[in-house]
């Protein structure tokens, strides 16, 4: 792990709160013309299908600031500076920000610099959290207090404030430090290659005939119980949406495979399923059961998962003999070991040649044509 390092903090003490059109447009004209801005939200998902959003918090140098999107009647200038590809967006850890925006307006904005990302190529770890990043290049100890705040309520107090307003703040001189620290390695090109991984639209947002795949248990169910699943979450999907409830409200993942599993003919055999509710057996028993008797597409089988029950002893000593290969390249470079690749994904190799992230992009250089090279020979 890197050693502490300076990391100044020369953005404004108190951040500057937007709350009004004027405000935000004032924000958006300081930072138009900017290389990067850090960004953050704080939102909460817990009673809404979708999550509500409560902040974004927005740095750059000599800017810190935050956007109250519950104040504000419109954010679509905000959202057009997201769209910008001549700026550099830094976040940390950012697919559920990514995942938050995206259902609020639709895009994922791009180009990204995530500081987790970007720790991991610098010999850091795996998946270190923020406050811990903070630690180990700035030497702060950041604030724990805040992190069960109700970001919905207002007015908000001073402590959560500053809380929410660190959570960007140290964004600034990381990214600064760390770009640079990646162009003198010879890896910012990795860090692209993953970033712009990480905002391919076609990871959020979820089709309400996809939504079975999400569902815990799916994979138990073949055939005619899969096809009733498959439409059984989509309808789940659309009435979460309409009616603004999380998904398990309306019905639970472990009811909707029961349901799938023993497809009830009627009412009262409804009532029998396992952990079947009153209240939804009411409110919405006759659709299920008119879902159920409804035919659905064949659907594929999912492909197994890879299992080192399912090796043989050549195998899995092939495995093993791939996974000391990927270990060595990644102590020399100094990279985690996760952030190239998995046991589960060698399994997968091995047993059905697929096709993995560690044979693509800068993964396949340092490692994974070494990989490729030994499975040709044997």
């Amino acid at each position: 792990m890197q050693t502490t390092q300076s990391c100044p903090d020369n953005l404004p003490e108190v951040a500057e709160y937007i709350a009004t059109s004027a405000a935000l447009d004032a924000l958006c004209a300081r930072l138009e013309h900017s290389d990067f801005f850090a960004l953050d939200t704080e939102f909460i998902r817990e009673r809404t299908y979708l999550p509500r959003l409560c902040l974004l918090q927005v740095a750059a140098p000599a800017l810190l600031a935050i956007v109250d999107p519950i104040a504000l009647p419109d954010l679509e200038p905000l959202w057009r500076l997201l769209q910008q590809h001549s700026i550099i967006k830094v976040l940390h850890s950012g697919r559920q920000d990514l995942e938050v925006l995206y259902e609020h307006c639709g895009i994922v904005m791009a180009p990204l610099f995530d500081t987790q990302l970007a720790a991991t190529l610098l010999g850091h770890g795996d998946q270190l959290g923020y406050g811990a990043l903070v630690e180990a290049r700035c030497g702060v100890t950041l604030d724990k207090a805040y992190t069960r705040t109700d970001w919905a309520a207002r007015p908000l107090e001073p402590g959560p404030l500053r809380y929410a307003a660190d959570d960007v703040r140290y964004l600034v001189p990381l990214y600064q430090q760390m770009r640079q620290q990646l162009e003198q390695d010879g890896r910012l090109h990795w860090l692209t290659e993953d970033c712009a991984s990480l905002a391919n639209p076609a990871s959020y947002g979820t089709l309400p005939e996809d939504a079975w795949k999400r569902v815990r248990g799916a994979q138990s169910l073949r055939g005619r119980a899969r096809q009733s699943l498959r439409q059984l979450a989509a309808w789940r999907e659309r009435q979460a949406r309409a009616e603004d409830r999380p998904r398990r409200w309306v019905v639970a993942d472990e009811l909707l495979v029961e349901l799938a599993k023993h497809s009830p003919p009627d009412v009262e055999h409804l009532q029998r399923i396992r952990g079947m509710e009153a209240g939804v057996a009411h409110r919405y028993g006759h659709e299920l059961l008119a879902l159920l008797r409804t035919e659905g597409p064949v659907l594929p089988t999912f492909d197994p998962p890879a299992s080192r029950h399912l090796l043989t002893v050549e195998q899995n000593n092939l495995v093993e003999s791939l996974l000391a290969v990927v270990t060595e390249e990644c102590t020399a470079h100094r990279v985690a070991v996760a952030t190239l690749t998995s046991r589960r994904d060698l399994e997968a190799l091995v047993l059905q040649r697929a096709d993995i992230p560690l044979l693509h992009g800068w993964r396949r250089a340092l490692a994974g044509q070494r990989v490729l090279d030994i499975l040709k020979s044997g």
